[in-house]
């Protein structure tokens, strides 16, 4: 073998290995961005469940506040009369 081969097939597995080398911790940088972006998407979840509540307890107290502004400039009793 000359040695102009030998040097080829020497630079071929170095260029391989490099190769291979690379590929894997790219495979494995993605699949740690897999599992932040599944972590995030659960805590998005909580959140607009969260979110939900905070919205359906602010529309009631949007209700409270409505017939409370209603009793005090008197266009509704603030108890209905009772029979």
């Amino acid at each position: 073998m000359t040695p102009e081969m030998l040097t080829v097939c020497t630079v071929g597995v170095a260029l391989a290995g490099l190769i291979l080398t690379s590929h894997r911790t790219f495979i494995q940088r993605f699949e740690r961005l897999e599992q932040r972006f599944e972590r995030l998407e659960q805590r998005f979840e909580r959140l607009e469940g969260r979110l939900a509540v905070v919205e359906r307890e602010q529309a009631h107290l949007a209700g409270l506040l409505e017939g409370l502004r209603e009793v005090i400039s008197g266009h509704r009793a603030a108890y209905p009369p009772t029979s």
